[in-house]
């Protein structure tokens, strides 16, 4: 397996192979409780080079930290690189608030998993997210 480098909230794995867009903004994502939101595109392109897609399908995500007051979910669909710009199969992943009483900042951690041509891999993102009542 390549070695990672932790970049927030992304993951570049070395040799030029990168997944995950980061998302638009650095601050905390706000949201009512139950609301879903963007987070961020995920897919798996080689670089540098065409910008070619290695992925056969995101396969899934799994939340590591945060999952008391937020789930997530894949929407697969074409999403646009942020490395070249190109429009590639992949999937965006949605937050889902869930009820809250009071005002709460999570840190959300999460893995989203890939079949790629190259064979099963994984890519990690972070936010904190600002959950407030309805």
């Amino acid at each position: 397996m390549s070695p990672i480098r932790r970049l927030m909230p992304i993951l570049v794995v070395s040799l030029g192979v990168q997944g995950c867009a980061p998302t638009a903004a650095s601050g905390p994502v706000v949201m009512r409780s139950g609301q879903t939101v963007f987070l961020q595109n995920a897919y798996w392109v080689q670089t540098p080079g065409p910008c070619t897609s290695l992925l056969k399908s995101v396969t899934g995500v799994d939340v590591i930290a945060g999952d008391k007051y937020v789930t997530l979910s894949l929407k697969p669909q074409i999403v646009r690189t942020w490395q070249c710009g190109n429009e590639v199969e992949g999937a965006v992943v949605l937050a889902t608030a869930k009820r809250v009483q009071r005002e709460i900042m999570v840190h959300l951690r999460y893995i989203v998993h890939y079949a790629t041509e190259n064979g099963p891999t994984t890519s990690e993102g972070a936010r904190d997210v600002d959950i407030v009542p309805r």
